[in-house]
């Protein structure tokens, strides 16, 4: 999203499915005084596509040490998701390669094996 599309907008003007999500576990970072880090997770944008993100909150405290509020780091993840899930693809195509090559070498081993020379 652009700057201007989210500057000054909440979480239920931008994600309103999913905003009361995000503020209860805002609040629980907030009340914790924890980072979660790592979190990652799919989200629809305005434009309607379904994005993959990994976002790290951690508590923002004054000078008095009291947690007055969150930085939020959100990073697009998007194209490494793509990536696992090609990777993925491609393991359990290879794993089926390797199965099925097995299983025809075995067979005329044990075909030789039987046989009385």
């Amino acid at each position: 999203m652009a700057p201007e599309d989210i500057v000054g907008k909440t979480a239920y003007e931008l994600f309103p499915d999913e905003a009361d999500h995000y503020y209860e576990d805002d609040l629980e970072v907030m009340k914790s005084g924890k980072p979660k880090l790592g979190i990652v997770e799919q989200l629809q944008i305005s434009s309607g596509e379904k994005i993959w993100v990994q976002t790290d909150k951690v508590p923002y405290r004054d000078e008095q040490d009291n947690i007055t509020g969150l930085i939020v780091f959100v990073i697009d993840i998007t194209n490494r998701k793509k990536a696992e899930i090609v990777i993925k693809e491609m393991n359990q195509s290879l794993e089926e390669m390797v199965y099925v090559t097995s299983h025809d070498l075995q067979v005329p081993l044990i075909s030789m094996a039987g046989q009385s020379f």
